[in-house]
């Protein structure tokens, strides 16, 4: 795509051009400032002022002369320095000129689309991937140790004065909780089993448990319709068997019972349930709930149902790579737990020992890499079909594959199956 016209922001190249070669504190800008924000003869100055200042060379009139070999006017670079004054706030003016560039960008390929022979929804897909990717990202500076120190400090101390030690979002499994601290801000959290193990049954344990404490959720549902998530939310909330809510065979008790739980809920949970979203449009979902209603805990169900956008000569592998680092930074950008689920390989079923381990993560590398925790759900009564009775309660395990904050151990449980319910002993 070839951009005929920017419309460039004289006055705030200007100051930034100015900064640059007036103003030393300034520098360290440089590797964020691109070329292409700036007119030719401005985007000329940041490239060769940023190559002098990564090969640790001095950023002066004399070196961009020098570097720019006649480019640039030595007597233009003499104005620009000349105009620099502190008044103005040298980031705001970044993001001005990347605003400026950006909305060029988007606008050239709304004009693009809407003359290219394409399906909407792969007009939607491409339009929304760029839309995902040209927002001003401010860049964090070193913060000291001692205040990060303090702010955990004062975390801890406030837990241990309301008489609690977890310093994350609980669980709803104290055993769990006591593992890995909770659901702790930019963690990407795997849940990951063979079908049947229950992975959208303890999401939902999980996601009802986070609301109940007062925290805000979204789970975004690949797999499942709305209607059929909240068939199970109220299964496991009011213990009416999940059969009868799915065959709708009701009588009045049981009516009763949805109608006294639906007045008395508090519980906020936001529910995404379109089934074919990109990696794009799922960050861009996320980031606009946030804006609006706020966002503590995001629940994705599941990984290998999130479309990438690039598939042409990429490996399944690689795609679901970038998937799992894309998830890891939104939680980290955001300051959010992301639960994902995640599909294991069929070598489970080829051992005589079916607890799962890391190695059967499907496609799956990446996944383990950046993954802070990983849990796997395990029901040894599912592969015991002589001993299986859908009406018993079963003994279960969270086995903890993964925990980057201490020790993995395997967490006991129950699980319900007429409820299709994970819960503590």
């Amino acid at each position: 795509m070839i951009l005929e016209h920017i419309p460039y922001a004289k006055d705030a190249e200007e100051y930034i051009l100015s900064g640059v070669l007036a103003d030393k504190q300034h520098l360290s800008e440089l590797p964020r400032l691109k070329p292409e924000w700036f007119s030719e003869s401005g985007g000329k100055i940041i490239a060769a002022a940023n190559e002098l200042y990564l090969d640790g060379k001095d950023v002066t009139l004399i070196t961009l002369v020098k570097k720019l070999k006649d480019a640039v006017p030595m007597i233009e670079l003499a104005r620009l320095s000349s105009k620099y004054t502190a008044a103005e706030d040298f980031k705001a003016q970044m993001r001005y000129l990347e605003t400026q560039y950006n909305g060029t960008l988007l606008n050239a390929k709304l004009a693009e689309l809407a003359h290219a022979d394409l399906e909407p929804q792969v007009k939607l897909a491409q339009l929304t991937e760029l839309i995902s990717l040209t927002g001003f990202t401010d860049t964090k500076d070193p913060r000291s140790s001692t205040n990060i120190a303090n702010e955990y400090i004062d975390k801890v101390s406030t837990a241990h004065e309301k008489g609690e030690s977890l310093t994350g979002l609980t669980t709803g499994f104290r055993e769990l909780d006591s593992a890995i601290g909770g659901y702790n801000p930019s963690d990407l959290v795997i849940v990951a089993g063979r079908p049947g193990m229950g992975k959208t049954a303890l999401a939902l344990s999980f996601s009802n448990e986070a609301a109940k404490a007062g925290h805000r959720v979204l789970f975004i549902s690949l797999e499942m319709s709305s209607e059929q998530l909240i068939k199970r939310w109220l299964s496991l909330e009011t213990g009416l068997n999940a059969g009868i809510l799915n065959r709708g065979n009701y009588d009045s008790e049981h009516v009763k019972t949805l109608v006294e739980y639906a007045q008395g809920r508090r519980e906020h949970i936001y529910i995404d349930d379109e089934a074919s979203v990109t990696l794009g449009e799922l960050v861009a979902k996320v980031r606009r709930h946030q804006s609006r209603h706020g966002l503590d805990v995001l629940f994705v169900d599941y990984i290998q149902l999130i479309k990438s956008p690039i598939t042409k000569g990429r490996t399944r592998e690689q795609e679901v790579a970038e998937i799992s680092r894309t998830l890891k930074l939104l939680a980290k950008d955001l300051g959010i737990t992301v639960v994902a689920l995640a599909q294991l390989s069929r070598g489970v079923e080829s051992r005589q020992d079916k607890r799962p381990m890391l190695s059967d993560l499907r496609e799956s590398g990446a996944i383990e890499q950046d993954a802070d925790v990983i849990i796997f759900p395990y029901r040894p009564a599912y592969y015991d079909r002589d001993e299986f009775n859908a009406n018993n309660k079963e003994e279960a395990e969270l086995v903890v594959g993964k925990n980057r904050h201490g020790e993995a151990p395997i967490v006991n449980c129950m699980f319900t199956p007429w409820l299709a319910k994970y819960s503590q002993y």
